[in-house]
């Protein structure tokens, strides 16, 4: 299984996902502009992404 860092880091071949931000399941409303360890939980921040086309990168 992967963690949600690994996870960010893998890339599909049909399309590239870029990370929006990070956060903490517990408080989804504090985002964190990189991965780490939650202030609030011992747990580690989850990505949110979304999906670009690949034709749409430059």
């Amino acid at each position: 299984m992967l963690t949600p860092h690994q996870e960010a880091n893998t890339s599909p071949t049909a399309t590239e996902k870029k990370v929006l931000y990070w956060f903490d399941p517990m408080k989804p409303d504090v985002h964190f502009d990189k991965p780490g360890q939650s202030p609030f939980m011992d747990m580690a921040w989850y990505p949110n992404m979304q999906a670009i086309p690949l034709n749409h990168l430059g």
